[in-house]
């Protein structure tokens, strides 16, 4: 039987060589994923609140900002249909960490 491998991670970035600038606007909703179905394999990524470089400010100062940047990025890769073989060998290994 197989199953779906699911990886999920936080993308960083870094502002002072490649900074991620949305302008006067931020996509904290859900509706704003990026989706990207191939095959086998689903990725989705995502921003919220915690993804601002700003985070320890007051959302309603951040939503007056002009250049609202991003620290990191949330993502989510889900490969489908993992044999059975591969999935055993992740779990064995995760045993040893």
């Amino acid at each position: 039987m197989s199953k779906d491998l699911i990886v999920r991670l936080d993308i960083p970035f870094f502002p002072d060589r490649d900074p991620i600038i949305f302008h006067k606007w931020f996509p904290l909703n859900r509706d704003n994923e990026i989706i990207v179905d191939h095959g086998d394999v689903s990725v989705r990524l995502w921003f919220d609140e915690d993804c601002l470089l700003h985070a320890d400010r007051d959302m309603e100062q951040i939503k007056k900002l002009v250049n609202v940047m991003a620290a990191k990025m949330h993502a989510q890769v889900i490969i489908h249909d993992v044999p059975d073989e591969i999935a055993k060998f992740i779990y064995q290994e995760k045993a040893h960490l």
